[in-house]
C-alpha cells in the first residue's frame, strides 16, 4: 500500500532522499537499554532515535536511520522517501531535559503529524498572526516609565478620607511648660 505524499516546505531532503510528511502517528518505546546509552546533543544518537530505530515502524517496514530534535523528527524508512514528522510534547522535554544532562524516562512515546491546517500554516510561512503588536489593527501603547498613581488611592466611594495626625509629644522644636498649660 502506497502513501500519499506532500511536498515538504523547509528542508527538502535527508539521508539524501526526498522529504515528505508523515501520513499518520508512530508510537515508539524507549526502553531503558536505550535512555542509558543515549548519547546527549547528538540527534541521532538520543534515546529517542534509538528508541524509534529498534521499534517504531510505517506500514511494516523498520526505521533505518532516525534524527530527533527539539521542534522535529526526521526518519527513514528504507525505500524511496523520507520522513518528517514531529515529536509529542512528551518526547520533546525529555529530549530537553537529556540534553541538559538529566535522564530520560523510559516509556512510550509518540511522533505525531500535522494536522491539514498547520502545514497549511507553515507553507504560508506565517509566523502567527501577522502583526508585531499581537492583533491586526491595533497599535502598542507606549510605557510610561514614571506614572504617579497615588493621587486618588486613598479615596474610598469617591470622599477622600481625611488622616489625623498625631502631635509629636517629644520634638526639639517645641518646648512645654507646665505654665503654658495651665
Amino acid at each position: 500500500m502506497k502513501t500519499k505524499t506532500k511536498p515538504v516546505f523547509g528542508a527538502l531532503s535527508f539521508n539524501h532522499k526526498k522529504l515528505i510528511d508523515l501520513p499518520g502517528h508512530i508510537d515508539f518505546e524507549v526502553s531503558e537499554d536505550n535512555a542509558l546509552n543515549g548519547a546527549r546533543r547528538n540527534g541521532e544518537e538520543c534515546p529517542g532515535a534509538l528508541g524509534i530505530k529498534s521499534t517504531a515502524k510505517l506500514e511494516g517496514r523498520k526505521c533505518v536511520k532516525a534524527e530527533v530534535h527539539r521542534a522535529v523528527v526526521y526518519m527513514d524508512f528504507g525505500d524511496e522517501y523520507s520522513y518528517r514528522g514531529y515529536p509529542s510534547s512528551a518526547l520533546r522535554r525529555e529530549a530537553i531535559s537529556q540534553d541538559k544532562g538529566g535522564s530520560f524516562d523510559p516509556g512510550w512515546y509518540r511522533v505525531r503529524r500535522l494536522s491539514d491546517y498547520e502545514i497549511k500554516r507553515r507553507a504560508r510561512g506565517s509566523k502567527g498572526s501577522g502583526s508585531p503588536q499581537g492583533r491586526p489593527g491595533h497599535k502598542r501603547k507606549t510605557k510610561v516609565k514614571n506614572m504617579n498613581i497615588t493621587g486618588r488611592v486613598r479615596d474610598i466611594g469617591g470622599k477622600p478620607i481625611k488622616h489625623v495626625r498625631k502631635p509629636a509629644t517629644s520634638s526639639p522644636n517645641i518646648t512645654r511648660s507646665k505654665e503654658a498649660t495651665v
